[in-house]
């Protein structure tokens, strides 16, 4: 079986190799251009729960991220106040928490992947959706721009010829 147009073995192995080395990760750049620290998973999940959150002109607050996250309130606030150092997010004090441009531009990234990943465990490969989303979870953080494109491409070629 062939993934955009290599063997699948080979696709992975290239993969891998890429994934090792976005783990070593890359800094990107903070609102004013600052160069920041790559951010770690947690804080990237903190980020895609406040997208994910958050609707229209209304923010995310802290007690729905600490549900959605399974942690405590106190976690979550010291988290907040991370991405706040980071330039990720506004965060009021006991008001609800917006995202920034940049934070946004993460975190969009960051849940376009969870769900494309999610969606081709569950469409593809017909994993329940409870294993495609822990798993979504654990890869998004590590797999590359390029990776993504190939799944939504194969799920696109897959879904016109579902018998090839």
């Amino acid at each position: 079986m062939y993934i955009v147009g290599m063997p699948i073995k080979l696709f992975l192995k290239k993969r891998y190799s890429k994934a090792c080395e976005l783990l070593r990760g890359a800094p990107y750049e903070k609102e004013g251009g600052t160069p920041m620290e790559k951010l770690t998973f947690s804080m990237e999940n903190y980020l895609e729960a406040v997208f994910e959150l958050s609707s229209g002109d209304n923010g995310a607050r802290v007690s729905d991220i600490a549900s959605w996250m399974g942690v405590t309130r106190p976690s979550t606030n010291s988290a907040m106040a991370t991405l706040s150092e980071k330039g990720l997010i506004t965060n009021e004090k006991y008001g609800e928490i917006f995202l920034t441009p940049k934070g946004r531009e993460l975190a969009k990234l960051t849940s376009n992947k969870h769900h494309t990943i999610r969606k081709f465990f569950m469409e593809i490969l017909k994993l329940d959706y409870k294993t495609a989303d822990t798993d979504a979870c654990a890869i998004e953080h590590v797999i590359s721009n390029d990776s993504i494109q190939a799944m939504q491409d194969f799920m696109r070629a897959y879904q016109t010829n579902p018998g090839d």
